[in-house]
């Protein structure tokens, strides 16, 4: 906190000073509500600042207490501000052994946090799959539909899984034989689900 200068107290800047005397309700009341007036609260925290911050905030206007908190800290303490999740989202990967749906919820939740829409959700859970998964899952989704995309990728986990569960069925199709017939017959499967 800034130091007064010299010869004033603290308690200088404080509105009128109360002795405890006895006195009528309404003018009790108003003694009370100085503190809390958002103008007072805003002239007494001005005076604890100093420097860039002085200069940040003279000729701000604060519509609440909240604002005026958020404004501070988001100004001087830029590491919880929204783009401080901006390297963290840029590092997800999948880990083995997540789920399609635990994987959207990582990369969700940090995209909502930066501001990050659909697209980029979408474009970062898609670069973050194994390639063998993204490759498969690219060619059997018609559409860049997010839904879609994440419940083809579950259903190549689930395929992909040793224990998978024997309740899947799989229709054979055709499938043209070719150098890749692996990924062919997974985007047959894909497709089936």
């Amino acid at each position: 906190m800034a130091q007064p200068q010299q010869g004033l107290r603290v308690t200088d800047f404080l509105p009128t000073r109360f002795c405890g005397d006895k006195i009528d309700r309404d003018l009790c009341t108003a003694h009370f509500y100085t503190f809390v007036a958002l103008h007072n609260v805003v002239q007494l925290f001005k005076r604890s600042l100093q420097g860039s911050a002085r200069l940040w905030i003279e000729g701000k206007v604060f519509e609440t207490l909240q604002d005026l908190q958020t404004s501070f800290i988001n100004r001087f303490s830029p590491s919880h501000s929204q783009f401080a999740h901006v390297a963290p989202f840029e590092s997800i990967m999948y880990a083995r052994g997540e789920s399609a749906e635990q994987h959207l919820s990582k990369i969700s939740q940090l995209a909502q946090i930066i501001g990050y829409g659909e697209d980029q959700v979408r474009d970062k859970f898609l670069s973050t799959l194994p390639h063998k998964c993204r490759t498969a899952v690219l060619m059997s989704t018609p559409d860049n539909n997010l839904e879609t995309i994440v419940s083809r990728t579950q259903c190549f986990f689930d395929l992909q899984n040793e224990k998978a569960s024997r309740e899947l069925s799989f229709s054979s199709q055709e499938v043209n034989p070719a150098p890749n017939a692996a990924i062919y017959d997974e985007i047959a499967q894909l497709k089936n689900c």
